[in-house]
């Protein structure tokens, strides 16, 4: 989750290693190491609670949004979440205003079966963070995919300040306009 603001300090402008300090951080869903059945929506149900009753602890208002791997990474190893978990984070996230973001960097563009990750629970993420399967190998590519309600206001204060590490090669040049979706 990311904090709004914490003790009173707005963290508009602030170096991103403040945050690595300060950022409440749930457990990853490992029902396997837990002794729980994945299989089991009370599993899930167990998980995310986990999310609300931080989100609670944080005080709502405080906190922007949460952002996971809808299936695991480099971090946890191909961790797939238990049934149910998916759909009550996004219940959760929904309840208190919170974003959603899926950082699909390792898990998007085709690589589960599916074009997203989310796309195995029917979910549909506030913002999703693409790259790496979404170039295939072939080419360094990745996009921020969001919906326009969140799209539009940003651009009405003059846009999006973002780039990637391999901005400057000239080859994913031409597919970067690619159809929205909606």
């Amino acid at each position: 989750m990311i904090p709004a603001q914490v003790e009173g300090v707005d963290y508009q402008g602030q170096a991103a290693c403040y945050f690595q300090r300060v950022m409440p951080k749930i457990p990853a869903p490992r029902a396997y190491l837990d002794g729980l059945d994945p299989a089991d929506p009370a599993t899930g149900a167990h998980y995310a609670a986990m999310l609300g009753a931080e989100i609670i602890a944080q005080g709502p208002d405080t906190v922007l949004a949460f952002i996971q791997e809808p299936i695991g990474g480099a971090s946890t190893g191909p961790l797939v979440p238990p049934q149910g978990d998916m759909q009550a984070v996004r219940d959760i996230s929904t309840r208190y205003g919170v974003l959603m973001i899926h950082d699909e960097v390792m898990c998007g563009g085709g690589r589960t079966g599916v074009f997203l990750g989310a796309d195995h629970w029917g979910v549909a993420p506030d913002i999703i963070a693409l790259s790496k399967g979404f170039g295939a190998g072939y080419a360094p590519l990745g996009a921020m995919i969001a919906h326009d309600r969140i799209v539009n206001p940003v651009l009405d204060q003059g846009g999006f300040a973002h780039g990637f590490t391999y901005a400057g090669n000239p080859l994913p040049r031409p597919p970067r306009r690619a159809r929205r979706w909606d």
